[in-house]
């Protein structure tokens, strides 16, 4: 059981970090503004013809311009900001920076936040890129006091599913030392493997849980299914 995928490297984002389809829509959409109040200045006090003519054809463009940014940002990933170099990899027993080992049982302090992967839709709902590149995820612990942080790629929701796989398996067979804190990694939705629910359980029986926060965790259907889980589990 292996999870793998690329390190992301961010680079400083510009100061006007705009996609495409922002580009293709912001500035027309303020050529197009200062066109219509020229236009209106012109018609009260110039009324010069030929600048009328040229500001209408420019007010125009610019309107074209904001509808093809409006369309193509559907099919839009957004600015990557950064390269990828090198490979992550974790496994039940390490994880690997590039050619760098830290071994599972080594490390304090691991912490992992997944944003989103490649492909998922973004939540901007009238501009901007429809798409995120995946690359919002990371994950940093300490090891003899030296702290590593790392940036990666998730490039599908199946590689979210297999990275969490991992963490449940590296967690649930104490490959990582146990801490409450490390509970608090795993979302709601793969808490419900036997391995997890079961760790749960011995973490209940061996006192290193509180029984009620524990059954919260591991999770009952009614309050009888509860009073059962406590009277096997939590003497």
């Amino acid at each position: 059981m292996t999870f793998e995928t690329s390190i992301f490297i961010p680079s400083k984002k510009p100061w006007l970090n705009f996609t495409l389809s922002e580009k293709l829509m912001f500035f027309p959409m303020f050529t197009g503004f200062c066109c219509c109040l020229i236009l209106i200045l012109n018609q009260k006090y110039f009324e010069i013809e030929i600048f009328e003519s040229i500001l209408k054809y420019l007010a125009i463009l610019s309107l074209a311009f904001v509808i093809i940014g409006m369309t193509i940002r559907f099919w839009e990933y957004e600015n990557l900001n950064g390269s990828f170099k090198g490979r992550l990899k974790i496994d039940l027993n390490a994880i690997i920076v590039d050619d760098r080992k830290y071994l599972l049982s080594d490390i304090q302090n691991f912490k992992i936040a997944v944003a989103n992967h490649k492909g998922q839709r973004t939540n901007y709902s009238k501009s901007g890129p429809y798409f995120y590149q995946g690359i919002s995820d990371s994950i940093s612990f300490k090891r003899n006091s030296y702290s590593i942080s790392v940036d990666f790629l998730l490039a599908s929701k199946n590689q979210i599913d297999d990275l969490y796989r991992i963490l449940v398996a590296a967690i649930t067979q104490e490959k990582i030392t146990y801490n409450r804190d490390l509970l608090n990694l795993i979302p709601e939705k793969y808490r419900d493997s036997p391995e997890f629910k079961s760790f749960i359980l011995k973490l209940i029986i061996e006192k290193r849980i509180d029984c009620t926060e524990g059954l919260l965790i591991h999770g009952y259907s009614s309050d009888e299914e509860a009073k059962q889980l406590r009277a096997k589990y939590c003497q």
